[in-house]
């Protein structure tokens, strides 16, 4: 059992009976676990929630609203006949460490391509190396 996909402390105690507590704990156990390897819950490409009752789902999805924003990671939400420790809700995440960083140079690149002044073959390759070293460095 994983502490950092159930809404439980560290001492493996479940923490609080009703989905918005356990929900809540679950999230914040997982932020933990990524901030340990140096990643964010904004790294999250893909999330699968397990629930004990498909009832709760709304107050689960109010409750993991909060945490997340656009772009949202995938998700898929299934019902299941019971969970560890009688949890109401277990979460599983994919984080990726290197979306960001290449989101961000993807776009630098873009911006200097866009930049570029047409001219000879031979001059849009020296300016396209000198300015994406100069991106690049900043």
């Amino acid at each position: 059992m994983s502490r950092d996909k159930l809404g439980i402390d560290l001492e493996a105690n479940l923490v609080g009976d009703d989905i918005v507590t356990q929900t809540r704990k679950a999230i914040e156990n997982l932020e933990n676990t990524l901030r340990s390897a140096g990643l964010e819950l904004k790294d999250i490409v893909k999330t699968t929630v397990y629930l004990s009752d498909m009832d709760n789902f709304e107050l689960m999805n109010q409750t993991y609203a909060i945490y997340f924003a656009h772009p949202y990671p995938a998700r898929t939400a299934f019902e299941v006949g019971r969970l560890p420790e009688n949890a109401l809700v277990e979460i599983e995440a994919i984080a990726v460490a290197s979306s960001y960083p290449i989101l961000k140079m993807k776009r630098k690149l873009k911006n200097v391509k866009e930049n570029i002044v047409s001219t000879s073959n031979e001059t849009i390759d020296t300016i396209n190396r000198d300015r994406l070293w100069n991106t690049l460095e900043k």
